[in-house]
């Protein structure tokens, strides 16, 4: 059990970093998707008016970076325990029925990212010929966000699924326990 709890903890702290560089770049993504659309407002109502610039990429892009930014942070969602549930079953179970039906709960989830994962990459494989209208991207680009979406939720799952079996998370309240890099520390039970 002391080993699964250390493998946890490193594999918690492999999270901390791998989120935060997600972090970084879901705030670039932000602050360009801004100012994509305020360039696209400037042009349609300024620029058109004053010359025949035209900028037609913006809506495309624009589109695109908040279809990644969505999948990209979903895993920071799943970390921090904001994801929407339905608590009224597992509030009512004891200890081991809240385990079991965490594992089922697991067990149902891993199969949905196996589904994913699987069937993304075949159709971003069959969408690579496809080019996106203004921008000519491959449609692989656009159609692999739903894949990177899954794996980074599937690992996140897994890390927590390890520290509910290490008994450092209590099942359905890992949110609890594993703080995102810009929240503060969980606290420590009995209080101090």
């Amino acid at each position: 059990m002391q080993t699964l709890r250390k493998f946890y903890q490193k594999l918690n702290k492999v999270s901390d970093c791998l989120l935060k560089a997600i972090g970084i770049l879901v705030a670039g993504m932000v602050v360009a998707s801004i100012l994509v659309v305020l360039l696209q407002v400037l042009n349609r109502y300024v620029l058109c008016k004053i010359s025949d610039i035209s900028i037609h990429f913006t809506d495309e892009l624009s589109r695109y970076l908040m279809i990644w930014n969505a999948y990209l942070a979903i895993a920071m969602c799943l970390r921090e325990g904001s994801m929407a549930r339905v608590d009224i079953l597992y509030t009512r179970l004891g200890k081991k029925a809240r385990m079991l039906l965490y594992l089922l709960t697991c067990a149902m989830t891993f199969v949905f990212y196996f589904v994913v994962i699987r069937y993304g990459i075949v159709y971003s494989h069959v969408m690579r010929a496809f080019k996106t209208s203004m921008l000519k991207w491959p449609g692989n680009i656009v159609y692999l966000a739903p894949v990177v979406g899954a794996v980074l939720m599937a690992l996140e799952s897994v890390i927590e699924l390890i520290g509910v079996l290490s008994g450092e998370l209590e099942p359905f309240q890992a949110g609890k326990g594993r703080k995102l890099f810009w929240q503060e520390e969980p606290e420590e039970e009995g209080g101090q």
